[in-house]
């Protein structure tokens, strides 16, 4: 089955000019060929986007978590005194104000 596609121009045209006329044949077969390499190249393409988002949003947070849990056990698990970590901070803000102050009577 072929379709056809006739375009005639108006039959008052100037001295000169002829009638034109444009022959499309389409078959079915093209119709379809066409239509299946759109379907397919939309089907792959979503495929891919689909893959895209799985591995950025599911694959990798997967991935850095076991990392993270890997890291757990071979970092070594040491317990931390606050009392004197909060003396040192002391210590070391006390240590810049005076150089400050001393570089203010400077000038």
């Amino acid at each position: 089955m072929a379709i056809r596609v006739i375009i005639n121009t108006p039959r008052a045209l100037p001295a000169g000019r002829k009638n034109v006329m444009f022959k499309l044949r389409i078959s079915c077969n093209k119709i379809f060929c066409y239509f299946y390499v759109v379907l397919i190249l939309l089907g792959v393409i979503t495929i891919t986007v689909v893959f895209l988002f799985l591995y950025k949003n599911f694959y990798k947070t997967i991935t850095y978590s076991q990392e993270i849990l890997v890291l757990r056990r071979e970092v070594v698990a040491e317990d931390i005194n606050i009392n004197k970590f909060d003396e040192i901070i002391e210590k070391i803000e006390k240590k810049i104000e005076a150089r400050r102050s001393n570089v203010l009577l400077k000038f």
